[in-house]
């Protein structure tokens, strides 16, 4: 357990809604827990996911994100190896399903990558890790050759944590996912379908729906004929609209049904609907297209889901929302899409733009399928509609129905991978996967520091979970919602704290049997993840973070507002802004307060507050971490992007934040989301990204990647118990690394750095001299940067002697006040602080 921060999630959640149509798992001190009254819109959390990333341009650098994993991949030495913490059991939001039989199939998931079970779903294995992004669209086999395997990447749905950076184009592997080839369509952004030609595999078809939070070229339907060597564009609407679904005929593939799909978002502004909206059909193996309308709705359309009835190709069904999510209703066409029929409506929910999916039992035209929230049967053609979801979790996104024995199917939803023997009866009775695959998106990690094999984590979409044993299979959820925060008491474990969204803080003094509410009264708004910590000191003192800061000394019973207002006020827009991000308590008292709106604050009692944000970009704080010995030092970690500015995305204090000194210009640019202190070491910092972690043994002045063997996926939180690290990880479940295996590792550390800089005298006034020390002759540059990362003052490049010379730096051109002195060559660069004064 890490006392002296805050634990809170970074990443974006998915309906929270979705989650709370079916009664709740946990009891409430002996009650069912129900927060309908808190239930947010279902597009908020990619909004804030986004919002943070893109702050203050507005828009996310996905050149700089992807320049950023290769920087990652390369800083990567080996050390220690990261093991697998589980879980297994709880799943993670599967998008596509490939199936070659009934025992083998591939999983694609939201965030997390691709998976392939060769047994039933006992055991699964990660395909494509390093090869594409863990971002997955959708998932086709070659139905000629099943070793085939295509996969469109970037999550095509409406809503989700993952559609931020979306997916790096299209893949195909021809013996079973051993290996990968890149395909082209890498701007494509995110991807709704694929489809192999049933006669031809290099003819295939797929369904762009490009980036959600930005305009494009870049979407629509892309045809290829050489298996990927080359793309048309084939259907266009316009820069808004893209292609979300597809459907070939399987006697007939020059017959092809796509549906259209107009949707633009912005923190403030969202769109999931429009009049490029529609459903069209090509004859020619989709060289042409033609809109149909006959029976069709028409206007401002939203989603639209198509499935062809392989029994009987002239039919074909389309379920239809608006351009809010609600369902215009469902449609039938017997004369290949000539006329359509409307057809009553399954019992579907209003934010269609999530699942918009519809599917056919192959064998027979009659029964048909609608994965949504939950699932529905007709076995009438569309006349009426059964709910057969049974125990299986919300959120469905994809379907498969065995074309040689319907009875036999397989589900993908939020909760991972179901299957069934029974598709047929009356009841459909479902299984979960038993052996799980480890998909689960992590926000936060806690240690019990009582007994640290016992690991928490609050996740997207399926609650607060646990592990009472460090096992990978044995998770229970203890509380419900989207997962935020959660802190076990490090001196009394009974005591248990776990939140959902918009800071709905609930306690246990029965080691998480039940829960009461311990949220503040009066809280004027709170951050979609309001950041709670304790007092080092007391853990029965914990500090709540709204618009202001919260101290409750009785474990959460009462609480008195002990600030301000820290933030620049709530915004405008429907998105809850204008709210801390992070809580920090040091353990001589000393509090940190973070912002969404690029402040941070200290104060040393709580009685009154400083703004210390003069010397950071203006970015959204993630973190500030208090030093464990210094009781003026913390370091602060800010998401978003340098947008070509020298800024670091980390920086570190020592006078209480009355300066800052970058410690971060030489990471990849990418959000940064935690930082942690060894305490055994001080000097020794590890840091979470959204391209991996990355450790320094002298206090920032250098980097290295940290271990391997754990993805090239975000990681959200950190948290340190005795020597254990624990990272959560968004996509991939949580990671578990030793740290004395660091020290022993020579492999993992990293080297003594050979191009070396000292500044004296320091402080200075009308200039200073640099010594610098280099292995080998170089020409190296210097530059000097203030704390905004602006770039203040250039020397000429000039030839360096190896071993140590001095450099003459001329102070007069600047103001005072702390800056950065910077020395770059071939071989090496290497930093300094420095302080002017007059």
């Amino acid at each position: 357990m890490r006392p002296w921060i805050v634990l809170t999630g970074l990443f974006a959640l998915s309906i929270a809604a979705a989650l709370f149509a079916r009664p709740a798992d946990r009891p409430v001190d002996g009650a069912r827990f129900e927060p309908e009254d808190t239930i947010p819109g279902p597009v908020e959390p990619s909004d804030w996911f986004y919002r943070q990333r893109a702050f203050p341009a507005g828009r996310i650098d996905q050149a700089a994100f992807v320049r950023a994993q290769r920087q990652s991949a390369a800083m990567k030495a080996g050390g220690p190896t990261w093991t697998f913490a589980g879980p297994t059991n709880v799943g993670g939001r599967v998008t596509s399903l490939a199936v070659e039989s009934f025992d083998v199939f591939y999983a694609g998931t939201g965030s997390g990558g691709l998976f392939k079970t060769t047994d039933g779903g006992q055991t699964y294995a990660p395909v494509g890790d390093g090869a594409f992004s863990l971002s997955i669209g959708d998932v086709a086999l070659d139905p000629e050759d099943a070793q085939t395997v295509w996969v469109g990447t970037g999550e095509a749905n409406g809503g989700g944590g993952s559609l931020t950076y979306g997916g790096s184009g299209v893949y195909r592997s021809r013996d079973g996912g051993a290996t990968w080839q890149a395909r082209g369509l890498e701007a494509t952004g995110t991807i709704g379908r694929i489809v192999v030609d049933p006669t031809d595999g290099d003819r295939v078809w797929v369904a762009a729906a490009g980036t959600l939070f930005d305009t494009d070229p870049s979407r629509g339907v892309f045809r290829t004929t050489d298996g990927g060597d080359s793309w048309t564009r084939t259907l266009a609407v316009d820069d808004s609209t893209g292609a979300i679904d597809l459907a070939v005929n399987p006697r007939a593939p020059d017959t092809l049904y796509a549906a259209t799909w107009t949707r633009q978002r912005r923190p403030d502004d969202r769109s999931y609907g429009g009049p490029g909206s529609g459903v069209w059909r090509s004859a020619d193996g989709g060289a042409s297209w033609t809109q149909l309308a006959n029976g069709l709705p028409s206007g401002s359309l939203g989603r639209i889901g198509l499935a062809v009835a392989a029994s009987r190709p002239n039919v074909v069904y389309a379920v239809v929302t608006d351009v809010m999510g609600s369902t215009i209703g469902t449609y039938r066409t017997t004369d290949g899409g000539d006329s359509w029929t409307s057809l009553p409506g399954a019992d579907t929910v209003s934010f269609g733009w999530w699942f918009g999916q519809i599917r056919v039992d192959p064998t027979d035209w009659r029964r048909v399928w609608t994965p949504w929230l939950d699932l529905y049967r007709s076995t009438t053609a569309g006349g009426s509609w059964q709910y057969q979801s049974g125990s299986m979790h919300v959120d469905h996104h994809a379907l498969w129905i065995d074309p040689k024995d319907p009875s036999r199917m397989i589900a993908g939803n939020d909760g991972g991978v179901y299957r069934t023997t029974s598709g047929t009866s009356a009841s459909v009775a479902w299984t979960k996967s038993p052996g799980g695959f480890p998909a689960t998106q992590f926000y936060t990690v806690e240690m019990d520091a009582s007994a640290p094999e016992r690991l928490y984590g609050g996740t997207q979409d399926n609650g607060t979970n646990r592990t009472l044993t460090g096992a990978l299979d044995d998770w229970t959820r203890i509380f419900g919602g989207d997962g935020h925060y959660v802190l076990v008491d490090p001196t009394n474990n009974q005591y248990v704290y776990a939140s959902y969204q918009y800071g709905n803080l609930f306690r246990s003094s029965n080691g998480g049997l039940s829960f009461s509410s311990a949220r503040p009264p009066g809280v004027a708004r709170a951050n979609w993840s309001a950041p709670v910590a304790f007092d080092p000191a007391d853990p029965a003192t914990l500090y709540y973070g709204g618009a202001r800061v919260w101290k409750s000394t009785n474990r959460g019973v009462s609480w008195t507002a002990i600030s301000p207002d820290l933030t620049g006020g709530p915004g405008a827009g429907s998105l809850v802004y204008g709210t801390l991000t992070t809580i920090g308590v040091s353990d001589s008292g000393r509090l940190w307060a973070g912002t969404d709106d690029g402040r941070v604050w200290t104060s040393a009692t709580g009685a009154s507050w400083t703004d210390v944000s003069a010397g950071l970009p203006e970015r959204w704080v993630t973190r500030v971490t208090p030093h464990p010995t210094d009781p003026y030092g913390a370091v602060a970690t800010l998401s978003g992007f340098r947008w070509g500015e020298a800024a670091a995305l980390v920086y570190a204090t020592d006078d209480g934040g009355a300066t800052w000194t970058p410690i971060g210009g030489a990471l990849p640019d990418a959000p940064a989301n935690d930082v942690l202190f060894d305490a055994a070491d001080p000097d020794r910092l590890f840091l979470a990204t959204d391209v991996g972690m990355f450790w320094s043994a002298d206090a920032g002045a250098t980097w290295q990647g940290l271990g391997s063997g754990l993805p090239m996926v975000p990681v959200t939180d950190l948290d340190i118990e005795g020597r254990s690290l624990v990272a959560a990880t968004y996509g991939r479940g949580l990671y578990r690394l030793d740290l004395d295996a660091i020290t022993t590792s020579t492999e993992g550390a990293p080297a003594a750095p050979s191009v070396r800089l000292a500044v004296a005298p320091n402080p200075a006034r009308a200039a200073t001299d640099l010594t610098v020390t280099l292995p080998a002759p170089a020409v190296g540059s210097v530059r000097v940067f203030d704390l905004r990362g602006r770039e203040a003052l250039t020397l000429p490049m000039r030839a360096l002697p190896a071993g140590e010379s001095a450099v003459r730096l001329d102070l007069s051109a600047l103001a005072p006040g702390a800056y950065l002195v910077r020395l770059d060559t071939p071989t090496g660069a290497a930093s300094a602080r420095l302080a002017v004064v007059r």
